[in-house]
């Protein structure tokens, strides 16, 4: 196996672990599970895109959280 890659060209497969791939990418079947999956997914985002959505954010900030935490180690 050989695979070569580089910031401006990718990457390249060669010898048996190329056919293989070639083989997975023509001939393989999409799992069921994987299906349902983007069934939903997509339906979720058609139904975010017609919404007027948006997300409400913690209000308490990861900071904050690790602050109040290292107060009260320095407490005891």
């Amino acid at each position: 196996m050989a695979v070569k890659t580089s910031p401006f060209t990718g990457w390249k497969l060669s010898g048996k672990d190329a056919d293989a791939f070639l083989k997975q990418v023509n001939e393989s079947v999409p799992n069921q599970r994987a299906r349902d999956a983007l069934e939903r997914g997509r339906a979720l985002s058609k139904r975010i895109a017609e919404k007027d959505c948006s997300v409400k954010p913690q209000t308490v900030s990861l900071l904050k959280k690790v602050c109040i935490n290292i107060k009260k180690l320095l407490a005891k």
